[in-house]
């Protein structure tokens, strides 16, 4: 379950991210700049949910 949580979390993460970093950057509009801390924040729920499923796959 965690396992695949990680893989979503890191999926979105990278497409709300570096998405919006990218339509900004070629002139997109002003209010993807927010969505950006949101795509991070994404990115590190799926650290987190990565390192609970290899706790729990050690157990």
């Amino acid at each position: 379950m965690s396992l695949t949580l990680s893989g979503a979390f890191f999926v979105f993460g990278v497409v709300f991210f570096s998405g919006s970093l990218y339509a900004l950057a070629l002139g997109g509009p002003r209010w993807l700049g927010p969505v950006t801390p949101v795509g991070g924040t994404l990115m590190i729920a799926g650290w987190i949910a990565l390192l609970i499923a290899a706790a729990n796959f050690s157990k």
